[in-house]
């Protein structure tokens, strides 16, 4: 089962993951199809860490240039993504996402969309971990301070 789902299921659904488009004009471009990446990255969570440690760090990659589209659409989808990513992986991986940003935005508009996706990463991390309740007792309420 591993070895088939290594070979030949996995190579197949990542070629999925990228769809060229032809616009109006004529030009190219290419689109990230969103709901494979994340099924992509769910599927890697399940293996074992060795080979999600190895296989994440393409997959963010594609995500991460697929931010470098000029259309704000495909930005917005490969920005819901990132953050989606984010917040499903342990935040040990938050440093591999931030230099994939940091790689494939460098330049130009591509600084502001880096900014934009890096807020957009830590407002969907605040909201689904919560910070720990601190509990404090009544000896340590009433300790003297100035008040």
């Amino acid at each position: 089962v591993w070895r088939s789902l290594n070979n030949r299921i996995i190579p197949k659904v990542e070629t999925f993951l990228v769809k060229e488009k032809i616009d109006k004009h004529g030009s190219k471009s290419k689109c990230l199809r969103s709901s494979v990446a994340l099924a992509l990255m769910k599927l890697f969570q399940k293996l074992p860490i060795a080979t999600f440690e190895a296989k994440l760090p393409k997959l963010v990659t594609v995500v991460c240039n697929g931010m470098q589209n000029k259309d704000s659409d495909e930005r917005d989808t490969a920005r819901d993504t990132i953050s989606k990513m984010a917040v499903s992986i342990d935040l040990k991986y938050l440093p591999l996402i931030l230099s994939s940003l940091s790689v494939s935005l460098c330049e130009g508009y591509k600084l502001h969309v880096r900014s934009a996706a890096l807020h957009s990463i830590l407002v969907s991390i605040s909201k689904s971990y919560a910070s720990p309740v601190i509990h404090a007792d009544k000896e340590a309420m009433s300790l003297p301070f100035d008040r």
